[in-house]
């Protein structure tokens, strides 16, 4: 499966890792895009939240069940979450690589911001496409998509700090903090970039 991966929590330089974080212990999550529930699991284990998951691909989704109180199959650009959410009111609106997945990441996130609890936070990270190895490639010509990573093949949109500032505000939200993973490159890719 494209999106099933192990997360060390020990690792403090990770997206992952750096949201949770950021998750108070019994807070109920909605999250979006929970793929196989790698993320819903350290939720309800580590952190005994109540995860709502919503997920495009049933299969994934099957898998995320046995992490979650429930699973919505559903694709955010197309489906209304209305009549599955009705009443419900969550902590943590959680988008850990999804956004970017998402035609429309500002109408999706608007629409979802009245089942936020009153002191509730959307907790999001996308990939950086101000990233150094994408500006190298740029300059050699290169804007070439992959299974997985940076310009991975699904995505539809790419953020760098100031654009995804922007979307969250459009779509009705304060941005109150930004925090951010470092991937350097080594000096012997950069030449090898640059001497290409």
């Amino acid at each position: 499966m494209k999106y099933d991966f192990e997360i060390n929590t020990a690792e403090a330089n990770s997206s992952h890792t750096k949201l949770l974080g950021r998750i108070e212990p019994g807070s109920r999550v909605l999250e979006l895009g929970c793929a196989t529930g790698y993320l819903s699991e350290i939720l309800t284990a580590r952190l005994a939240c109540q995860v709502v998951g919503v997920e495009i691909d049933s299969e994934a989704a099957e898998r995320a069940k046995a992490f979650c109180e429930r699973v919505i199959v559903a694709d955010l650009d197309h489906d209304d979450l209305s009549g599955a959410l009705s009443g419900e009111a969550f902590d943590v609106i959680l988008c850990a690589d999804v956004l970017e997945h998402l035609k429309n990441p500002a109408k999706v996130l608007a629409g979802l911001k009245p089942y936020l609890a009153p002191t509730g936070r959307l907790l999001a990270s996308v990939p950086n496409v101000a990233h150094g190895s994408i500006r190298l490639e740029l300059l050699r010509g290169h804007f070439d998509y992959e299974k997985l990573g940076l310009l991975d093949e699904t995505h539809l949109h790419f953020y760098t700090r100031d654009s995804l500032v922007n979307m969250l505000t459009e779509a009705g939200f304060a941005c109150y903090d930004l925090d951010y993973t470092i991937h350097d490159m080594a000096d012997e890719a950069i030449t090898e970039h640059l001497s290409a």
